[in-house]
C-alpha cells in the first residue's frame, strides 16, 4: 500500500517532509509521541490538523505541496486565507499546536476557534480522498517506526 507513496520524486518529498514534521513534533511533545507510538485514534484527526497548522505558519516552506495535493485549491479557501492572516500575528504558537494535537485545551477563545478552525480544514484534507490520504500516513507512520 505504501509503495504508491514512492512512485513519484513529488510523492516521496512529500513523505520524508511530513515524516520530518512528524518526528519533530514528536520529539517536542512526549504525549503526542505517546499518541503516535501507541497509534491512539486521534491522532487521524490530530496529524492532517498538523499538516495544515504547520502550512499555514509565517515562512513556511514545509507542507503546502501537501496540502494542495489532499486538497486541491486549499489556498483559495476562504478560511484557509482567514487562518494564515490570523497566525501571521501570533508570536507564538505553541499554544494553539497543543489545542491542535489535542493535547490540552486552552483557556484562550481565540486559541480554541483557531485550533477548532485548523481542525476543520485538516477533516476536509483527509477526507477528500481518505484512500490515498491512508496511504499516505501509513508511509509516514511506518517510516517514523524505522527512526
Amino acid at each position: 500500500m505504501a509503495t504508491n507513496q514512492i512512485s513519484s520524486l513529488a510523492k516521496l518529498e512529500q513523505l520524508v517532509e511530513f515524516t520530518w514534521v512528524l518526528e519533530e513534533t514528536c520529539s517536542k511533545f512526549k504525549d503526542f509521541s505517546e499518541q503516535v507510538e501507541c497509534r491512539d485514534a486521534s491522532i487521524f484527526v490530530s496529524l492532517p490538523s498538523l499538516l495544515v497548522l504547520k502550512a499555514l505558519l509565517p515562512n513556511s516552506s514545509l507542507p503546502t505541496a501537501i496540502c494542495e495535493r489532499f486538497l486541491p485549491g486549499f489556498w483559495e479557501l476562504e478560511r484557509v486565507k482567514k487562518l494564515k492572516s490570523v497566525l501571521s500575528k501570533r508570536a507564538n504558537v505553541d499554544e494553539i499546536e497543543k489545542r491542535v494535537l489535542d493535547l490540552e485545551t486552552s483557556s484562550s477563545r481565540q486559541v480554541n476557534a483557531i485550533g477548532q478552525g485548523i481542525t476543520h480544514v485538516g477533516i476536509e484534507l483527509s477526507r477528500r480522498d481518505p484512500t490515498e490520504w491512508n496511504e499516505f500516513m501509513t508511509a509516514c507512520l511506518e517510516g517514523q517506526e524505522e527512526e
